[in-house]
């Protein structure tokens, strides 16, 4: 297992810096050989919602803003998806699948949330989904004061919440 955590940044940075040697996802999925990866779990949307939803205050709200927001929103997600699905592994064969870890919802935000969740379930191959594993509640120690990150015990429940979901793609790819 490794991790690669990028707090305070939008999918769209991780986009922008995907090849960067020092922060992009291209170099970690490329330096991991023998064996090469099998699956890589993505959650990121978070902060894109906190951007997204400051930028909708500021505009109109209709409905047509709001799918724009999910589309840009959705895009680079899906497009940092795309890079681990078109990674080769040590046999040459596009073999790595993806968990899209939904985004947890907010109060703020829970109709983009649930447009973005929805988009994320609807778009690839070799792509599961699995819902957050809990929720967003005000003082919840799961959840550090900001309300947006999570606190020790909250990474820990995450593992546990995902860990069934991805020993049963690991079964089924391996």
């Amino acid at each position: 297992v490794r991790w690669r955590g990028l707090p305070g940044w939008t999918a769209s940075a991780m986009m922008d810096y995907v090849n960067d040697s020092s922060t992009g996802l291209q170099p970690v999925l490329d330096g991991i050989r023998n064996p090469s990866l099998s699956l890589v779990i993505i959650l990121v949307g978070t902060n894109d919602i906190g951007s997204l939803t400051s930028s909708m205050v500021r505009s109109s709200s209709d409905a047509e803003n709001a799918e724009d927001a999910t589309t840009s929103a959705v895009d680079p997600i899906l497009r940092l998806h795309r890079t681990c699905l078109d990674c080769k592994g040590d046999d040459g064969t596009k073999n790595i699948h993806t968990l899209a870890v939904g985004i947890p919802g907010s109060a703020n935000a829970s109709k983009l949330c649930t447009n973005m969740n929805q988009a994320l379930q609807d778009s690839l191959d070799r792509v599961s989904y699995v819902d957050f594993p809990f929720s967003n509640e005000r003082g919840d120690s799961k959840w550090s004061g900001d309300g947006l990150h999570l606190s020790e015990e909250g990474y820990e429940n995450l593992g546990r919440g995902l860990a069934p979901c991805a020993k049963q793609i690991l079964d089924r790819i391996i």
